[in-house]
C-alpha cells in the first residue's frame, strides 16, 4: 500500500529546510491589498452601481440644466469601470468607447435632437463598453471568444437595467405627486416675463389641452433639449426642435411629438 505522505513536519520552514536545505530558499507571501479588496466589493455591487447610475442620468435628462443627478450618475458608471479596471478586467479601451458613446448621446440631445442615429449608436457603444469591461478577456494568442464568455456579463447588465427600469417606473408613477417632483420636474416659477405671453401665472394642469402650433410662450427652464415652457399661464413639458434654448427665452410651438410639444426659439 503506497504511503499517503513521505514525512510529517511541524511547519512550512521545517519542510523547506528538509527539501532544499536551511537558508537555500526564499518565502514570498502574496497578500490582498486594500485596493484589490475595494475592487472585489465594487465588482459585487456593479449591477447596483449601473442601475442607480442609469436611473440618475434619466432623472438628469428630465430636469433642467446639468446638476447633481448627472454628476452622481456619471460618477457611479465611472466606478463600475474603476472596479473592473482594478480587477484587471477592463482597460483604457472600454472607457474610451464608453466616453465616445456618451458624447454621441449628448450631441443627439443638444445639437441634433430627434435624429436618433447618433443617440442609438452612442447607447449601443456605451452598453457594449460595459459588457466588454465585465467580460474576462485576455489578449493571448490561444484565447478564444465564446458565447459563454459573455453569459455572466449579460446577467450583470440585465440586473443593472432592471434596477434602472424599476427606478424609472416608480419615479414616473409617484414622484410627480411629491414636493420633490414639483420642485425638480413639474413646476418652475416664471419671473420677469411678459404678462401677455406668460398669462401672469405658472401652474401645471394635467388635463389642459396642448397648445396649438403657432402659439407662443417663454421657457421656464433650460431646454436641454427637454424642459418646461409657459404658454397662456400653464406649464408644459416641451422639447427644443434644434439645439439648447435658455431659460426665459421666447418660443413658438412648431409641432406635437410623443405627447409633448416641440418648440423653437424666436
Amino acid at each position: 500500500v503506497p504511503l499517503l505522505g513521505s514525512g510529517i513536519f511541524k511547519s512550512l520552514d521545517n519542510l523547506l529546510d528538509h527539501k532544499y536545505g536551511k537558508d537555500n530558499y526564499t518565502i514570498r507571501k502574496i497578500e490582498v491589498t486594500w485596493s484589490e479588496e475595494i475592487a472585489t466589493y465594487m465588482n459585487i455591487i456593479s449591477p447596483l452601481l449601473m442601475g442607480i447610475g442609469g436611473f440618475l442620468l434619466f432623472m438628469e435628462f428630465k430636469t433642467p440644466g446639468f446638476g447633481i443627478f448627472g454628476y452622481v450618475g456619471a460618477t457611479m458608471l465611472c466606478l463600475v469601470f474603476a472596479g473592473k479596471y482594478a480587477a484587471g478586467l477592463a482597460g483604457h479601451e472600454e472607457m474610451l468607447l464608453f466616453l465616445i458613446g456618451t458624447l454621441l448621446i449628448f450631441i443627439e440631445l443638444l445639437v441634433f435632437p430627434g435624429t436618433l442615429i447618433l443617440g442609438i449608436t452612442g447607447a449601443l457603444m456605451a452598453m457594449g463598453s460595459l459588457l466588454w469591461a465585465m467580460a474576462d478577456i485576455w489578449p493571448t494568442s490561444d484565447f478564444q471568444i465564446t458565447p459563454a464568455l459573455f453569459h455572466a456579463p449579460l446577467i450583470e447588465l440585465a440586473k443593472g437595467f432592471s434596477i434602472t427600469g424599476i427606478g424609472i417606473y416608480f419615479a414616473l408613477r409617484f414622484l410627480p405627486n411629491t414636493w420633490i417632483g414639483q420642485v425638480l420636474i413639474l413646476k418652475e416659477e416664471v419671473h420677469n416675463t411678459n404678462k401677455a405671453i406668460s398669462g401672469g401665472g405658472s401652474s401645471l394642469f394635467p388635463d389642459t389641452p396642448l397648445p396649438e402650433v403657432g402659439e407662443r410662450g417663454v421657457t421656464t427652464s433650460d431646454l436641454f433639449p427637454s424642459g418646461k415652457v409657459s404658454i397662456n399661464g400653464h406649464i408644459f413639458e416641451a422639447k427644443s426642435s434644434l439645439g439648447l434654448i435658455k431659460k426665459g427665452a421666447e418660443i413658438e410651438v412648431v409641432d406635437h411629438h410623443d405627447f409633448n410639444i416641440m418648440v423653437k426659439s424666436i
